[in-house]
């Protein structure tokens, strides 16, 4: 079978199960590059090329399990974030181009700083902590999880991209894993905040990636309380702290900061104009 005659197949394949024309064409095409082991542009300059057996039976296997619920960038095995390329797997949350705004503000408060030390809490596949290593040649991070798969994952990333000597990754629920006394130019974390309600509602391909980075307890707020409470702890004086929120949560949750007795709270907007970031200080 020739590329072109492939790729009809599979978005045709994909359209028959549900998938919209402009979605369908976009995945049949990932998916025959990946198992052609070819970047999208190249499989498209050759459109009579013959693909081999091999490449046809990864293809099709793909496009049944896409079908079946599997998530495509777990098919695929990564995801673009902050123009870097990831590893990913059911082990992490998928990163989300939301999480981008966080990176960014989080980017532009420690641009000045001489050698900031952050902290990245519940850092899955590492996207925030090596976007910022990798963007910011002088920060230096720690970056905390409870999943040792996951972790396994986030240095695999940041080998990756050449910034693994200056991430120190830790085992461990929330802020245990630190040593006494450590104090951060900036606290980072995209914590689960997924409501009851929320989770029993999301799509079955969401329901795919692990609920420990959804779920934020009954009313989705359970981190941003518990980091509400200690997270000045963590903080040098001039340190501020970074969350991303629900796009309905930021009056909530910079009430709980509000009264938690932080003084400098700010909430930002991604471009779509949705609630995002709390950044707190």
């Amino acid at each position: 079978m020739k590329v072109k005659d492939a790729l009809k197949w599979g978005s045709v394949f994909l359209r028959n199960n549900g998938f919209s024309v402009s979605a369908a064409d976009e995945e049949a095409r990932l998916f025959l590059a990946r198992a052609s082991a070819q970047e999208v542009w190249t499989l498209l300059l050759e459109p009579e090329k013959k693909i081999a057996a091999e490449v046809w039976h990864n293809y099709l296997s793909n496009l049944q399990k896409r079908v079946q619920g599997e998530p495509v960038h777990y098919l695929l095995g990564e995801k673009e974030f902050m123009s870097l390329t990831f590893r990913v797997g059911p082990q992490v949350l998928i990163p989300r181009q939301d999480t981008e705004v966080l990176v960014e503000k989080v980017w532009e408060f420690l641009e000045p700083w001489p050698e900031p030390l952050v902290l990245d809490l519940g850092t899955g596949s590492g996207v925030i902590a090596i976007s910022l290593a990798y963007y910011l040649p002088k920060v230096h991070l720690i970056a905390t999880d409870l999943s040792a798969a996951a972790l396994q994952i986030a240095r695999e990333n940041a080998r990756r991209h050449g910034v693994l000597e200056r991430i120190e990754f830790l085992k461990g629920d929330r802020l245990a894993p630190l040593e006494p006394g450590l104090k951060f130019t900036a606290l980072v974390a995209n914590p689960p905040y997924l409501t009851k309600a929320e989770m029993a509602a999301l799509a079955p391909e969401v329901k795919k990636e692990p609920s420990m980075a959804l779920y934020g307890g009954v009313d989705g707020l359970f981190f941003y309380r518990y980091l509400a409470k200690v997270g000045k702890n963590y903080l040098q004086p001039e340190g501020k702290l970074f969350v991303e929120i629900g796009w309905r949560q930021g009056q909530v949750v910079q009430a709980l900061f509000r009264e938690a007795g932080w003084e400098e709270i700010e909430l930002v907007h991604d471009l779509a104009g949705r609630e995002r970031v709390v950044v707190a200080g």
